[in-house]
C-alpha cells in the first residue's frame, strides 16, 4: 500500500503512537525471532516495528534492518510472546512507504521476499510458522484525511463500519484458508474489534478542532455515533492488551476525556461534575481541579476505567506523557498510589529515577540569581519593558506554567545557553504568560528548574502588547532584544535548534 506524506504520519500514529505495552516481561524466556529476505529492488530503507513488544528505557520497538547492496537482509529480534509486527520500507525519492501486516513469535524464522515492484500484495513469506504471515496487506484502512472538515460524522462513520466489515470478512477467509495458530487468531480478532471504535473516536477528536462551532452543535450526534460503537466493546480488557487497536484506544481515551472533563467543568453541568469527580461542591471542588487539571485528574480517569493490567499499561502511558512534557505536579503522589497498586510491575525500575530527580528538584528553593523585576506585575506594554534593559542584550523568554513545550524547552536549552553565554554579556529574561493566577506555581517551576536570570509575571495587557509588536505565534516564543532597543524574533524554530539561536544572539552582542 503506498501513502502520502500525510498518510504516512497517519500510519505511523496508527501503530507507532503507543510508546508502551503491558504484556509478559521481556526476561530469561525471551527467545529470537529471525527475519530474513531479499529486496529485488534495494528500498533507501526498512524497520520491523513491534507495537506490542514489552518497551522499557532499555528495549526498542521498532529494529532498522540492515540491506546489504544485493538486497539481502536479515534481523533478529527477542520476544517473549507471538504479536503483531510490521514490515515497514520506503522510497524517499517518490516519498512513499509501504507496510505489511507480519505476525511474529519467539523461535521463528522466515524468509521474506519482496519483489521489484515492492508492492505489499506480492510481497512472499515462507519458514516457521508461515501460516501466520500471508495477512500482509490485505485489511484496509481508515484515511481520515478524506474527512477532515466534515461537521457530521455520517459519511466517516459509514466508512469506517464498512471497513470494519470487510475486514472481518478478510480475516474469517484467512483462517479457513490459511488455518493459522490460535495466538494469531485470538490476537486479530481482539484487533480488529477495536479497529471501529478506536479509528472513529480518535478521529473525531482530531477533527473538531478543525471547526469547532459546528462540532458543538452537532455533538449529540458525534456522541450517538461514538456510543453506539462503545457499546460493542469493553473500555476495559485485560484480554485484549495484545492488540495495538485496543492500546491505542487505551492511549486516547486518557488524553481525550481529560478534554471533555475540561470542557464539563465549565459547563452548565458543572455540580454534576464536581460530584462524580470530585465528590465536592463546585467551590471545593472547583479548587481541587484547577489546582491540577492535567495529572490527578488523569488518575481520576484511570481509576474510574481501568483495572488490572489494562490500569497498569494506562499509568505507563500517563507517566510517560507527563514525563516528555515535563508535567511534574503531584507525579511522585501519583507514582507512589501507581506502587502500592503494582509492587511487582516493571514499570517501577523504569520510571523510579524520573520520579526521584523529580523529588529532587521538588527540594530547590529560590536564589538571589533569580531576579524578580519590580512591579513587573504592572508592566502594560513593551517598551516599559525594555527600557528597564537599556544598553543590554537580552533573550527574552515567553512562557508559561501550564505550557507543556515551554518546559520542554526550557529542559532542554536553558542551562546550555546559560552556559554558552555565562562571560558574554547576555541577560535572561522569563516573561511569564496568562498565569497571574498562579504566582506560587510559577515560583516553584522557576526554583524547579533553576532559571537564573531576570522574571516578570505579565498582566494580559503586557502579554497581547508583546505578541502583537513582536508578532509572536503561540508559546513558546523567543524574542533577541539587543543594546540598541532594536528586537526581533528568534529564528531558531521550535523544536529549538540551538546553535541558530546562539549565532543571533553572538550578533545581538556585536551590535
Amino acid at each position: 500500500m503506498k501513502h502520502s506524506k500525510h498518510q504516512i504520519s497517519l500510519l505511523a500514529r496508527q501503530f507507532f503512537a503507543i510508546l508502551f505495552s503491558l504484556t509478559i516481561s521481556f526476561s530469561a524466556f525471551a527467545q529470537k525471532a529471525t527475519i530474513k529476505g531479499i529486496f529485488e529492488r534495494v528500498p533507501d530503507g526498512a524497520y520491523i516495528s513491534l507495537p506490542n513488544k514489552y518497551f522499557d528505557s532499555k528495549e526498542e520497538t521498532h529494529f532498522q534492518i540492515p540491506i546489504e547492496s544485493t538486497g539481502n537482509f536479515s534481523v533478529e529480534i527477542n520476544i517473549s510472546h507471538p504479536q503483531i509486527a510490521n514490515l515497514v520500507y520506503y522510497i524517499e525519492s517518490i516519498r512513499t512507504i509501504i507496510s505489511c501486516d507480519l505476525f511474529v513469535s519467539p523461535g521463528d524464522d522466515f524468509r521474506i521476499t519482496i519483489d521489484s515492484s515492492l508492492k505489499a500484495e506480492n510481497v512472499k513469506v515462507k519458514g516457521t510458522h508461515q501460516e501466520n504471515n500471508q495477512l500482509l496487506n490485505s485489511l484496509s484502512r481508515f484515511d481520515e484525511e478524506k474527512f477532515t472538515g466534515d461537521t457530521l460524522p455520517d459519511r466517516a462513520y459509514k466508512e469506517i463500519k464498512d471497513i470494519s466489515l470487510h475486514n472481518k470478512n478478510v480475516l474469517d477467509k484467512y483462517i479457513k484458508t490459511y488455518k493459522p495458530s490460535k495466538e494469531f487468531i485470538k490476537t486479530w480478532q481482539f484487533n480488529l474489534e477495536y479497529f471501529a471504535p478506536q479509528a472513529f473516536y480518535s478521529f473525531e477528536q482530531n477533527n473538531k478542532f478543525s471547526n469547532q462551532k459546528a462540532y458543538v452543535r452537532n455533538l449529540n450526534k458525534w456522541k450517538q455515533c461514538r456510543e453506539e460503537l462503545f457499546s460493542k466493546i469493553k473500555i476495559n480488557n485485560d484480554e485484549a492488551m495484545n492488540a495495538p487497536f485496543y492500546l491505542h484506544f487505551v492511549y486516547d481515551i486518557l488524553g481525550r476525556k481529560k478534554e471533555e472533563l475540561w470542557h464539563e467543568a465549565s459547563g452548565a453541568n458543572q455540580a454534576i461534575f464536581f460530584k462524580e469527580w470530585y465528590n465536592a461542591s463546585v467551590e471545593e471542588g472547583g479548587k481541587l481541579f484547577f489546582d491540577d487539571m492535567t495529572n490527578i485528574l488523569t488518575e481520576k480517569i484511570i481509576q474510574k476505567y481501568y483495572t488490572g493490567r489494562s490500569a497498569e499499561y494506562a499509568y505507563a502511558v500517563f507517566f510517560t506523557e507527563s514525563l516528555e512534557a515535563e508535567n511534574n505536579k503531584n507525579l511522585p503522589q501519583i507514582f507512589e498510589n501507581f506502587k502500592n497498586q503494582f509492587p511487582n510491575s516493571n514499570y517501577i525500575n523504569q520510571f523510579e529515577p524520573a520520579i526521584n530527580k523529580i523529588i529532587e528538584n521538588n527540594k530547590k528553593a529560590l536564589n538571589d540569581k533569580m531576579i524578580f523585576v519590580d512591579k513587573g506585575d504592572q508592566l502594560k506594554n513593551f517598551d516599559e519593558l525594555i527600557s528597564q534593559f537599556k544598553g543590554k542584550t537580552v533573550l527574552i523568554d515567553m512562557w508559561g506554567t501550564w505550557c507543556a513545550p515551554c518546559r520542554q524547552e526550557i529542559n532542554k536549552n536553558s542551562q546550555a545557553l546559560h552556559d554558552y553565554f555565562k562571560d558574554k554579556d547576555v541577560q535572561f529574561l522569563y516573561v511569564a504568560n496568562h498565569d497571574s493566577h498562579n504566582p506560587e506555581n510559577w515560583k516553584k517551576l522557576i526554583s524547579y528548574e533553576s532559571l537564573e536570570g531576570f522574571h516578570i509575571l505579565a498582566n494580559e495587557a503586557l502579554t497581547q502588547d508583546i505578541m502583537t509588536k513582536t508578532k509572536g505565534q503561540g508559546y513558546p516564543t523567543y524574542i533577541v532584544l539587543s543594546k540598541d532597543g532594536s528586537y526581533e524574533l528568534s529564528k531558531a524554530g521550535y523544536p529549538m535548534e540551538r546553535e541558530v539561536l546562539i549565532k543571533q544572539l553572538e550578533s545581538a552582542i556585536a551590535k
